[in-house]
């Protein structure tokens, strides 16, 4: 909050918020710090709290997976909430992307926010581990041979294809509901 603000706040001109500050300077301290935090929990209340995720999905080499959670950091990204049509789930976390196998889609240093699941739901954006590689990548059933494609938009990079049942080298960490490139 400015001054001009404050004044504003208090009924006062300007001037008078000088007099005020100067002769009053604990008073006006407490008077700005509390409308600040007013001003933060009106942000709160606009935005949604999103965990952060330390390391990056790329498509180069990664990080042994065991939980995604052992990553979370205790950084927070405030998303405002006209980005989403329903309250996200707790499960939900943020990630930067890092390479270049989803360009023009994704770019190094897009953020993903996922919901992290381990279920296959749908044809879309999803944040996967591949060999302990974490990536974000297209994933779309292939109901001829029952495999599903792990699809890489930039075609330099290549797609493949897996057994969705076979976890000994491929699981889901979670659906993308949204990008921020």
């Amino acid at each position: 909050m400015n001054n001009k603000e404050l004044a504003k706040f208090l009924d006062i001109t300007e001037q008078g918020l000088y007099k005020w500050k100067k002769s009053r300077p604990n008073l006006y301290k407490i008077v700005m710090e509390w409308k600040n935090q007013e001003k933060n929990e009106e942000s709160k209340n606009n935005h949604y709290e999103i965990p952060v995720v330390s390391i990056k999905a790329s498509a180069g080499l990664g990080n042994e997976l065991i939980s995604i959670d052992e990553f979370e950091t205790d950084q927070k990204v405030l998303i405002d909430k006209l980005l989403f049509k329903n309250t996200p789930k707790k499960s939900i976390r943020a990630i930067q992307v890092d390479g270049y196998s989803m360009t023009p889609m994704l770019f190094p240093d897009s953020w993903v926010i996922f919901d992290e699941q381990t279920k296959y739901s749908g044809d879309g954006l999803y944040v996967i581990n591949y060999q302990n590689i974490l990536m974000v990548k297209l994933l779309q059933v292939d109901f001829s041979n029952d495999k599903l494609k792990i699809i890489s938009v930039n075609k330099d990079y290549q797609s493949w294809e897996v057994d969705q049942n076979n976890q000994e080298y491929f699981s889901i960490v979670g659906k993308v509901v949204r990008c921020i490139i």
